[in-house]
């Protein structure tokens, strides 16, 4: 059994400049945080309470314009679990 602090976590991390494009082309905008800010203070909550709990927490900087190729390239909408994958994908292959 994994112990938490063996336990790797993705987060997707989002630029300022970029939070318009993501919420344009989300195929769940109505789930987003209406701005950046509001989405910074839910993420960074989230970040604090998985360390908490002692998971290795990754920030991984997703490019909006990559994730949408990627999302095409995998058929698929441009999501929540689409951008947990996705993040999850800078963890490497062995995660």
């Amino acid at each position: 059994m994994n112990s938490p602090e063996n336990i790797e976590v993705a987060l997707a991390w989002y630029r300022r400049e970029q939070w318009a494009l993501l919420r344009a082309i989300a195929a769940d905008a109505d789930k987003l945080e209406q701005t950046y800010d509001e989405w910074l203070a839910f993420a960074s909550a989230e970040l604090r309470k998985l360390e908490a709990r002692g998971l290795q927490v990754h920030k991984i900087e997703v490019e909006i314009v990559a994730l949408t190729r990627w999302c095409e390239n995998e058929g698929r909408p441009v999501d929540g679990e689409a951008r947990a994958q996705y993040a999850m994908r800078g963890l490497g292959p062995e995660v």
